[in-house]
């Protein structure tokens, strides 16, 4: 399981580089990467039991940070950012999560 879920993302993100230059359709690959990373990293804390503590801790820590994008988008919802935060907030930070998962699955 430890491996398919490595090779799903992988290719999920290399969809995403590939598709770099359209922008619209990397952000929709970045959904399915972002629903995938919830659900493999959910049965790797709650199911797997030959995951090491140090993997369980980083994945914990992948949770705080995507409840935190998840309740600070909500804000945004109602408060619009400036454009350079939005743009980071949009574009940046879940490629970062999405390669911080898919490092920590490995």
């Amino acid at each position: 399981m430890k491996k398919a879920d490595a090779i799903i993302q992988t290719v999920l993100i290399g969809v995403c580089m590939l598709t770099l230059p359209t922008m619209y359709i990397p952000m929709l690959v970045l959904l399915a990467i972002g629903v995938w990373q919830l659900v493999s990293s959910c049965v790797a804390i709650l199911y797997r039991k030959n995951t090491r503590e140090i993997d369980r801790l980083l994945l914990k820590i992948y949770w705080y940070a995507v409840a935190g994008y998840a309740l600070i988008s909500i804000v945004f919802y109602f408060l619009p950012p400036a454009d350079e935060v939005l743009i980071f907030w949009l574009a940046v930070l879940p490629w970062t999560y999405a390669i911080y998962c898919t490092t920590i699955t490995y």
